[in-house]
């Protein structure tokens, strides 16, 4: 009998039908999911951040110091360093958030169908230079990948690049601080002149002006000192400028005083000799100065273009107004009055004592300080200190400066020749101060006191100022004081005093 295959055929059970929810995401999940991976990211979005903070830090600091000193930071720590520092902050970032983006695009590479070379050459590139290298160079896919790898290969030049960017440079800056030197003078010496007999010889001059220098002259050591607070120090032939409303210059100061056209160099001279003065002096705008001695007012239209529109000079003299040639002191002062920095003087004839007695003294029971109270800000005397008549009159008037200015400014000659052309003009200072001393009291004379920076200084001391600051200043070549005392030394009038003083 033969057999039979029967087959049953029934159809699967329900658990093997696919169900939907096992492949598809609801609206919600996708989200979810979206914002999830957002912040799987965060540290490569923080690593971004910081690279460009990082950069604009940079741009910060050589924006800030462009054209600058170089800042003196503690440690040592320079301008490059906190460059080279950012930089590197900038390339670890660059490096961070780029790397984690190429090791990203490696799985999403898959999406599509893709050779397994590329899933290689993106896994090389995100883990160093020379798989980047591979990636931009190779035969890879030029896709994004292919920018990552360029930006992180070439930001090996950054570095260098950042470092060119500052360029260090060498400048001269002016310093208010004013370089001086003090030289010891020498003088050529002979045994031997013009006689007037036999076995008689007259000791020459030059060996008569190197006594009075090696008695009357400071000491050696003082001489011998230079003072230059750069290291760098320089002669300024133009006038230094000051902060003030008109910035005349040394040529327009000297047009203000009256003087002849033809001999401008003249007066050019003086002026800008007393310009000189004024940065030692170092007067700030705004001040009241007083004066004394004030004459035509070579220094007077100094100290007015110093003080500003806001300040005042009171220039005091004991002489007549019509004294002086080839202008009397009553032609020049008007003269400055009618002038630009005339509403900033007052003129005062009057004897330096007189005048001071009748300031008003400053209450010691005030409440401001003593030093507010005074009536000046400082006092000049430029050049007149020879025409007092006795070095107790000299005293007599600092003490009385004491209650009425701050500062006391002093400029005389110094009695040391610098140079041999200089000598006459020490020689002919000491000649009349040696007549002088023959004269009765009522000596008219302009040198009568000849007193060397020593003595002076001494006599401040004793009333009451303390010294702040003293230096030797040199004279320019047109400053005609030293001809001018040889003339009246040579004049017939000296001669006939002379005379007079011996009989």
């Amino acid at each position: 009998m033969p057999f039979q295959e029967v087959h049953e055929l029934q159809d699967p059970p329900p658990a093997y039908q696919p169900s939907a929810p096992l492949y598809q995401d609801s609206p919600q999940a996708g989200q979810e999911k979206k914002g999830w991976r957002l912040w799987d990211w965060s540290w490569e979005f923080a690593a971004c951040i910081l690279a460009l903070l990082a950069l604009g830090a940079i741009i910060a600091v050589l924006q800030i110091y462009d054209g600058k000193t170089q800042p003196n930071w503690p440690a040592g720590i320079n301008l490059n360093a906190i460059i080279a520092l950012l930089t590197t902050l900038m390339k670890a970032a660059m490096a961070t958030y780029i790397a984690e983006a190429l090791s990203q695009l490696k799985w999403s590479r898959f999406r599509d169908e893709t050779k397994l070379s590329d899933f290689t050459a993106l896994d090389a590139a995100s883990r160093g230079a020379w798989g980047l290298a591979q990636l931009l160079f190779g035969s890879a896919p030029r896709h994004l990948a292919s920018l990552g790898a360029f930006v992180l290969v070439f930001a090996a030049a950054i570095g260098a690049f950042t470092q060119q960017v500052i360029d260090i440079r060498s400048r001269g800056i002016t310093q208010r601080g004013i370089a001086s030197i003090k030289v010891c003078n020498t003088s050529t010496y002979r045994d031997w002149g013009e006689g007037q007999g036999p076995g008689m010889n007259l000791v020459p001059l030059e060996t008569t002006g190197a006594i009075y220098n090696g008695i009357m002259q400071t000491k050696l050591s003082a001489q011998s000192s230079v003072t230059c607070p750069t290291g760098n120090s320089v002669l300024c032939p133009t006038p230094i400028e000051h902060n003030t409303s008109t910035q005349l210059d040394a040529a327009s100061i000297a047009r203000v005083s009256l003087h002849d056209p033809t001999h401008f160099s003249i007066q050019h001279s003086q002026t800008f000799h007393r310009l000189v003065l004024l940065q030692h002096w170092k007067i700030p705008t705004d001040s009241k100065v007083l004066e004394l001695g004030c004459g035509q007012g070579d220094c007077t239209t100094v100290l007015a273009y110093a003080v500003g529109e806001q300040g005042r000079v009171v220039a005091v003299d004991p002489a007549e107004l019509d004294y002086g040639a080839p202008y009397t002191l009553g032609q020049a002062q008007d003269h400055i009055s009618q002038g630009p920095l005339g509403r900033r003087i007052t003129w005062v004839q009057q004897p330096p004592l007189d005048y001071l007695s009748s300031l008003p003294s400053p209450s010691s029971t005030s409440s401001p300080p003593a030093s507010e109270s005074k009536a000046f800000d400082a006092t000049v005397l430029a050049h007149c200190l020879w025409y007092f008549a006795s070095p107790s009159l000299i005293l007599s008037t600092f003490h009385a400066l004491k209650q009425h200015s701050k500062r006391l400014l002093l400029a005389e000659w110094s009695l040391v020749a610098t140079h041999p052309s200089a000598q006459p003009h020490v020689l002919a200072a000491l000649t009349q101060a040696a007549l002088e001393c023959r004269k009765p009291k009522s000596s008219v004379s302009n040198v009568r006191t000849v007193l060397g920076p020593k003595r002076l200084t001494e006599l401040a001391l004793a009333a009451g100022w303390q010294l702040e600051s003293e230096t030797r200043v040199q004279g320019g070549e047109g400053l005609l004081d030293g001809q001018w005392e040889v003339s009246a030394c040579l004049s017939s009038s000296f001669e006939k005093g002379s005379r007079g003083a011996s009989e």
